[in-house]
């Protein structure tokens, strides 16, 4: 609990405060702290706080409280409060935001603040936060401090696993997760389109690992060798074993699927794809251990 992020908040300081939620432009990614801080006008900070939840929602969905649904009631409505005071009195410069339902953890009573004015996050020990100082020194900004490519995705796991469910239901939240985190980013840096049908449309893209999560080493979780991006018909297919690929790429398909099914699936057996030598490897455990030839 060393590191302590801390966020300029000047224009949403009221609503951080209000409804324990802040929200800014994603992507954009923090490097991940247990606590964080938000400065308000003068470089003040008031409160720590810890991220219980994230949510990413697109502002301009007419939709958009359909994507809350699964926080409870008391969430749903500081989030909806959120968005329309903001709204309101500011404004949400981009279409996705990432939310951050936020708790919280210990008042700081003396308001200790900034040396000299920050317009970006910065980074403070917490024994400097809780030195009684009135202005304090801060440990690194975001220019010295490597934002890790990995936090989104690490501080998205560290919450499911603290939520109380389990099976289907968690798989499901992690795809979901994952799907609007660093990992498909990555992916996406290295080819922006379904592998097998080549549709582009990020929206229905999916980041599927080819050994599956609950299979993997958290570092096997985490990398992106272990992944392709796939539409969601190829997506389901492949997670459920019913295609794969052979170590030249040339796609493997169960003969439990008929000449129908294929065709309505869109697959066909010259497709294929091209792989690494470590994506080779995560394929063979898959051809091993997932593909139904049968």
């Amino acid at each position: 609990m060393n590191k302590v992020l801390s966020i300029p908040a000047a224009s949403t300081f009221h609503l951080v405060k209000k409804y324990d939620i802040h929200a800014f432009p994603h992507p954009r990614t923090y490097d991940y702290s247990y606590l964080v801080t938000f400065r308000k006008k003068g470089g003040i900070m008031e409160e720590l706080y810890k991220v219980e939840n994230t949510v990413i929602l697109n502002m301009e969905d007419e939709h958009i409280y359909d994507k809350i649904q699964h926080f409870d009631n008391s969430i749903r409505d500081r989030i909806k409060h959120y968005i329309i005071e903001r709204k309101r009195d500011f404004v949400f410069e981009k279409p996705d935001f990432m939310f951050w339902i936020l708790k919280k953890e210990e008042s700081l009573l003396h308001k200790p603040q900034t040396i000299k004015p920050y317009n970006n996050h910065v980074y403070f020990n917490y024994k400097e936060l809780h030195s009684g100082k009135r202005y304090v020194n801060i440990a690194s900004n975001e220019q010295t401090n490597k934002v890790n490519p990995t936090s989104e995705v690490k501080l998205n796991l560290k919450k499911i696993n603290e939520n109380e469910i389990t099976g289907t239901e968690k798989e499901q939240l992690i795809k979901f997760r994952l799907g609007q985190s660093m990992f498909k980013k990555a992916l996406l840096d290295a080819e922006k389109r379904c592998r097998i049908c080549g549709v582009t449309d990020e929206r229905f893209l999916v980041a599927s690992h080819i050994k599956p999560w609950s299979q993997s080493s958290d570092q096997e979780r985490l990398d992106v060798n272990n992944g392709l991006l796939l539409c969601p018909s190829h997506d389901a297919l492949f997670d459920k074993g019913y295609i794969s690929f052979d170590d030249d790429g040339t796609i493997l398909i169960s003969d439990s699927l008929d000449e129908a099914t294929k065709i309505f699936l869109n697959i066909n057996e010259i497709m294929k794809i091209s792989m690494n030598e470590e994506q080779q490897q995560y394929m063979k455990w898959h051809r091993e251990n997932l593909f139904m030839s049968n």
